[in-house]
C-alpha cells in the first residue's frame, strides 16, 4: 500500500504544467485497509483530533503554514488570513477526496499569552499540517502540502513528503513497543478553592453575577514518563460521543477527551452543545440511574444549564435560521460524571464562517460565568494564573469552510513525567464548597485514570 505512494505521488505533482508562485500546494491519495492511532513522531510533535462515534479521525505533522493571533479581533484576524489562504491552495490528486484541512486552537482569554507550561503554543493559532491523515468512517487519505515558496522541486519535494510519511509510519510500529506496566502517579500539587468560591460566592448573592466558573489545577508526578499517545487510547472506552484530541511538541502534550462541542459546521448545518450541570456516576446500575433522574430534576443545575442554552441562543440568533434547542436536556452519561446536555441547532445565514461562529459562542457560560462580561472581568481579577488553552478550543475547519471545535476540558499537560490536570465547576447562588470540589474531583477522575495507564 505505502509503496504504491511515491508513484501515485509522482503521477500527481507531474500533472502540473508549472509550480505556483505563492500559496499551497496538496496531494491528496487515497488509503485502503489502514488505521492510524494517536501517535506522532516525538521530533516532529503534531495535532489530533477523533470521535468514534462519528468515525472522524485527523492526525497531522509539520506544518506547512501556521497563522497566529492575539486580542479581541483574534478570530476574525485569523479568518481574513486563512481565507487568503484558501484563495490560492492548488489541490492535485485524488477527485472524491475531502478538502484539505488547518488545526485551529485557541486560549481562554484573548489577551493571555500562555505561560511557559504551555510549551510555546500562540493565544490562537491556525496551522496547516504537511502530512495529514484522515479517516472518516470506512475511507481514509493522506494528504500531502507544501507552501509552494518553499518548494526547490518537484522531485525535491517528493522526497520530502515521503520522508514524512516514514516518521509517522515508525511512530505508529514504535508505540507496540512501549512499557506495558501501569505508571504510579503522586499528587505534588494542589490549587486553592476555598478563598476564590467565598469570593465568587459573595458577588453572586450581592447580585453582581449570576454565575461564574471556577477551575483548579493539580499537578501529578508520574512513576515514568508517559506517552500521550497511549493516554488518548486508555480514554476512548466510555467516550465514544466525545472528541479525543492533542497537541504534541517535542517533550510536550496537551491531552484530553471533551464532551463539549463549541460549534460544528457542515455544509449550512450549525451545532453547539449547552453542557452545564453534572452528576456522579452510580456505583450500582439503579444508585446510577437514580443519580441521573435526580440530576435533570435538580433546580441549581436545571438553572446553571438555562443560562448556558440562553446564551448560545442569543449567540447564534445573528448568525442562523431555524435555531433550536431542547424543551428540557438530555443525559449525557460518561465513565465518571452524568451530564445536562442540550444540543443547539440551525442553519447558516450567507456571509458566515465557523470562526464568526467561534467568536460569538467562546466562552459561554459552562467554562466562563454569566452575565458574560461581569463574569470575565471577574475572573481577570480573582484568577492568578491564566488557564492557557484550558477552556479555549481545538479543533478542525477546512478548505471548504466545514469544521469542528471542541471546548478544552478533561485535559492534561503532560511533559515527561510530570502532569497538570485541570478542572472546573460553575458557581451560582446555592452552591456549596465541598460539593463544587467534589465535581471537579469527579472530572480529575477521567484524566487521572488514563494517565496511569499511559
Amino acid at each position: 500500500m505505502f509503496e504504491d505512494l511515491g508513484h501515485s505521488l509522482r503521477v500527481a505533482l507531474g500533472s502540473l504544467d508549472t509550480l505556483p508562485a505563492n500559496g499551497l500546494l496538496s496531494v491528496s491519495l487515497p488509503l485502503t485497509e489502514i488505521a492510524m492511532g494517536p501517535y506522532l513522531p516525538d521530533r516532529d510533535g503534531g495535532y489530533y483530533w477523533s470521535r468514534s462515534s462519528s468515525g472522524l479521525t485527523l492526525l497531522g505533522t509539520g506544518t506547512a503554514a501556521r497563522l497566529v493571533a492575539r486580542g479581541g479581533a483574534r478570530m476574525e484576524e485569523l479568518s481574513q488570513r486563512f481565507e487568503e489562504t484558501r484563495s490560492g491552495w492548488v489541490r492535485l490528486g485524488d477527485a472524491d477526496a475531502p478538502p484539505p484541512a488547518a488545526f485551529l486552537g485557541f486560549a481562554f482569554s484573548a489577551d493571555e499569552e500562555p505561560g511557559p507550561e504551555w510549551c510555546g503554543l500562540a493565544n490562537s493559532e491556525l496551522v496547516v499540517p504537511e502530512l495529514l491523515y484522515r479517516r472518516s468512517g470506512d475511507r481514509a487519505w493522506l494528504t500531502f502540502t507544501a507552501p509552494a515558496a518553499r518548494i526547490p522541486d518537484l522531485r525535491s519535494l517528493e522526497r520530502r513528503w515521503l520522508r514524512a510519511l516514514d516518521a509517522l509510519r515508525a511512530a505508529q510500529r514504535a508505540a507496540g513497543t512501549l512499557a506495558d506496566e501501569p505508571a504510579v502517579l503522586s499528587r505534588t500539587e494542589d490549587g486553592d478553592w476555598n478563598a476564590p468560591f467565598e469570593q465568587a460566592l459573595d458577588d453572586i448573592r450581592r447580585g453582581r453575577l449570576q454565575k461564574v466558573v471556577l477551575t483548579r489545577s493539580v499537578r501529578y508526578s508520574a512513576s515514568r514518563a508517559l506517552s500521550w499517545g497511549r493516554v488518548l487510547d486508555a480514554l476512548e472506552p466510555g467516550h465514544q460521543e466525545c472528541t479525543r484530541f492533542a497537541v504534541a511538541r517535542p517533550g510536550f502534550g496537551l491531552v484530553g477527551v471533551s464532551p463539549e462541542r463549541l460549534v460544528s459546521l457542515d455544509g449550512d448545518v450549525v451545532v453547539a452543545d449547552a453542557l452545564a450541570g453534572t452528576a456522579p456516576r452510580g456505583a450500582t446500575a439503579p444508585l446510577d440511574a437514580t443519580l441521573a433522574a435526580r440530576l435533570k430534576q435538580d433546580p441549581k443545575a436545571l438553572h446553571e444549564h438555562r443560562l448556558v442554552v440562553d446564551q448560545i441562543q442569543r449567540a447564534l440568533e445573528p448568525c442562523c435560521r431555524g435555531l433550536l434547542a431542547p424543551q428540557a436536556p438530555e443525559i449525557m452519561s460518561l465513565p465518571t460524571v452524568h451530564h445536562l446536555w442540550s444540543p443547539v441547532g440551525g442553519h447558516l445565514r450567507n456571509g458566515r464562517n465557523l470562526l464568526e461562529l467561534a467568536e460569538r459562542l467562546h466562552p459561554t457560560p459552562a467554562v466562563g460565568g454569566s452575565p458574560r462580561e461581569a463574569a470575565l472581568e471577574w475572573l481577570a481579577s480573582h484568577e492568578h494564573r491564566g488557564r492557557g488553552w484550558y477552556t479555549g478550543a481545538f479543533g478542525w475547519l477546512d478548505a471548504g469552510g466545514n469544521g469542528e471545535l471542541s471546548v478544552v476540558l478533561r485535559c492534561g499537560i503532560i511533559n515527561g513525567k510530570s502532569v497538570d490536570l485541570f478542572a472546573g465547576a460553575g458557581i451560582v447562588a446555592d452552591s456549596r464548597p465541598d460539593q463544587e470540589f467534589a465535581e471537579t474531583e469527579w472530572k480529575l477522575c477521567t484524566m487521572r485514570g488514563a494517565l496511569e495507564l499511559g
